[in-house]
């Protein structure tokens, strides 16, 4: 269970108030409606653990609450895919597990891999491929959730598998230290390498990540460089972005062209691809930050994720920190967003779900 450090400036006879009136959780939205027009001048953060084990916050004048579920796991958490609002895919060591992430409740899990699973890609709401250490890449069927077919790897290992909406049979692949690869799986049998180029030290990343035009966004130290999937046989980068002070290792769109980065020093920089002379930075982290996510509730939000073991939610009209949530002794490592709002924040032994509702 999730540790808070609460910091409030609210009296313990109000606190002793509202934690009576919490224990009726059938009064809910009642008494958050009541709440709200109590400690409506301030940012109010609680964390209950009698009841429903949720987290409540004022931010940007809108009250959330926030009530996590959580998979604990028997190993380390290495990879984590989004299949629809129902299934959530969590790779522990070799294992596939689906969950359902409203209840945390175990759906089926998929064996195969004899090696720590690097990553889970969703081609379609029936398929995912995955790779491993076991230097394997495995599509599976969730419908029948069993494996349709495993492919050899020449002996490398990938950490990223990207694809387009336009052709889910083609993947764009990341062998470690060894090469780029865009490949179609149409034929099982005999796959087709539309283009490969050798890693070196000139091309060699970090962290990747791919944008909604399908580019491929990545970063090494002191800078970010853009490339089409179908990078061809020269690789040539569409954008370069320099003059970073540490290493990009998260990303996020804001807007077409307009993108925020997590940085390995915990600097968050916004900026325009069109003009990324005008940057915009914010600190408060104290560790690397893995994740960044956009609330759809409310576009002038960005939350992101670190290594410190927080989680801060930023306000991008005036670019600072409102609210932070410390965790004891959890460095977050994966951080993903459902299409109704959830949001999955793993550490390196459990994942939590954390179904968010803004009272206006």
């Amino acid at each position: 269970m999730y540790n808070l450090i609460i910091n409030t400036t609210f009296n313990e006879s109000l606190l002793n108030q509202i934690n009576h009136r919490l224990m009726d959780v059938s009064k809910y939205d009642k008494i958050y409606e009541k709440d709200y027009r109590l400690l409506e001048e301030h940012i109010y953060k609680y964390f209950d653990y009698l009841t429903s084990n949720f987290i409540m916050f004022s931010l940007n004048n809108d009250l959330y609450k926030v009530y996590p579920s959580v998979i604990k796991a028997n190993g380390d958490v290495s990879a984590i895919c989004i299949i629809d609002n129902n299934k959530i895919a969590v790779a522990i060591d070799a294992v596939i597990g689906v969950y359902n992430p409203k209840t945390s409740a175990s759906i089926f899990a998929l064996k195969g891999h004899c090696n720590e699973v690097t990553f889970i890609h969703k081609i379609d709401s029936s398929k995912i491929i995955s790779s491993s250490l076991d230097k394997t890449l495995k599509v599976w069927n969730l419908a029948k959730k069993n494996l349709i077919y495993s492919l050899n790897t020449e002996g490398t290992n990938i950490g990223y598998i990207f694809s387009t909406p336009e052709d889910s049979n083609t993947f764009f692949l990341v062998h470690y230290f060894a090469k780029y690869e865009v490949i179609n799986l149409s034929d099982e049998k005999n796959p087709t390498v539309i283009c490969s180029k050798p890693m070196t030290n000139e091309n060699i990343y970090d962290s990747y990540d791919q944008l909604k035009s399908g580019d491929i966004i990545c970063g090494a130290k002191g800078k970010i460089v853009i490339f089409p999937f179908n990078f061809g046989n020269d690789m040539t980068p569409i954008k370069k972005i320099g003059s970073f002070d540490g290493t990009p290792l998260s990303y996020c769109e804001l807007k077409p062209m307009l993108i925020a980065s997590g940085l390995s020093n915990g600097s968050i920089f916004i900026f325009d691809l069109n003009n990324d002379s005008e940057r915009i930075k914010m600190n408060g982290h104290k560790g690397g930050v893995t994740g960044l996510l956009k609330l759809e509730e409310n576009e002038n939000v960005l939350v992101s994720t670190s290594l410190d073991c927080t989680i801060r939610f930023w306000n991008l009209k005036t670019y600072t920190c409102q609210e932070t949530f410390h965790f004891e002794k959890m460095e977050i490592m994966f951080f993903k967003k459902f299409d109704n709002g959830i949001m999955a924040v793993a550490t390196d032994k459990q994942v939590s779900f954390w179904q968010g509702r803004c009272y206006k």
